[in-house]
């Protein structure tokens, strides 16, 4: 919060399940409308929806909701001995992406729940963060997910796992999240929340679902084939190729690349006569233990 390592808060506006505090010299009275549509969503929607999509049985109590003055972030969660705080961005007040925020920062405090305080594991970031990018559309909310299809094309080969909290890190577990519950259906949010296993581990088959989704965002035609496409009306976009390679007038072509871990290039090939459309790739890298998809 701007550097700061205290604020002074007063609460604005009480519903069911929140308490909405609003830091000192920002209130207006204009914001309590805002307030009172957030505590609406938060006890009708956002809570309801999210424990019975993630399968929790988490009752939570009254949460406090802070607004406070922040520099880039939407929100966090600050979780305490006695109680759970999610801080929110005042300057995005009374924008929907606040909503989808909100509804972020609570599935957060459910998998923490659910994975650290009852099974005592530490879910890794990058999947931390997935699970809570898929809050918002649970709800019915897809303005988080607009932003993030746009963000990805900003740089759509940032890893997967190599989560540093980037500026554009929350564009692939977005997507990501989105195109495995199409294809895996809501109740594979609950097998994930339930397993004591983290990160790729917690999934059966990962590989074969990163292969595909690395295929949808680049076909992304359901009449092609339904593994490649996504179903979300906003999703709508194809990823252009990494590099485009011209094998004409040659017949074999050598090139370097570096990539991380889980991280998707695209290589459009081109040159191909008609009599020989076969193509042979080998990838060769600095560690043979290194698997390539």
């Amino acid at each position: 919060i701007k550097q700061r390592s205290e604020i002074s808060a007063e609460l604005e506006y009480v519903s069911q399940r929140a308490g909405f505090y609003v830091e000192k010299g920002i209130w207006q009275g204009v914001f309590l409308e805002n307030l009172a549509e957030l505590g609406n969503d938060f006890d009708n929607l956002i809570v309801p929806e999210i424990l019975s999509a993630y399968g929790s049985d988490w009752v939570p109590g009254r949460i406090k909701v802070v607004i406070s003055d922040m520099v880039t972030s939407f929100g966090y969660i600050d979780r305490r001995d006695t109680e759970d705080i999610i801080y929110l961005s005042a300057e995005h007040l009374g924008n929907d992406l606040l909503k989808d925020t909100l509804a972020h920062e609570f599935q957060h405090l459910v998998t923490i729940y659910n994975k650290e305080d009852r099974l005592d594991r530490e879910e890794k970031p990058w999947l931390l963060e997935a699970l809570a990018e898929y809050a918002p559309v649970v709800v019915g909310y897809n303005n988080m997910t607009e932003k993030r299809k746009d963000d990805f094309f900003k740089d759509p080969s940032n890893s997967l796992v190599g989560w540093s909290n980037a500026l554009y890190d929350h564009a692939p577990v977005n997507l990501f999240m989105n195109y495995a519950v199409e294809q895996k259906g809501i109740d594979f949010l609950k097998s994930i929340i339930a397993s004591n296993k983290t990160g790729v581990n917690a999934f059966p088959d990962f590989i074969d679902l990163y292969v595909d989704w690395t295929i949808a965002n680049f076909v992304n035609d359901c009449e092609v084939d339904v593994r490649y496409c996504y179903q979300n009306e906003v999703l709508n976009h194809k990823v252009p190729p990494t590099v485009n390679y011209n094998l004409f007038p040659i017949e074999s072509l050598s090139v370097g690349a570096s990539a991380e871990a889980y991280s998707p290039h695209w290589y459009k090939i081109s040159g191909l006569t008609d009599e020989d459309r076969i193509i042979k790739i080998e990838f060769k890298g600095n560690d043979d233990e290194v698997d390539y998809y």
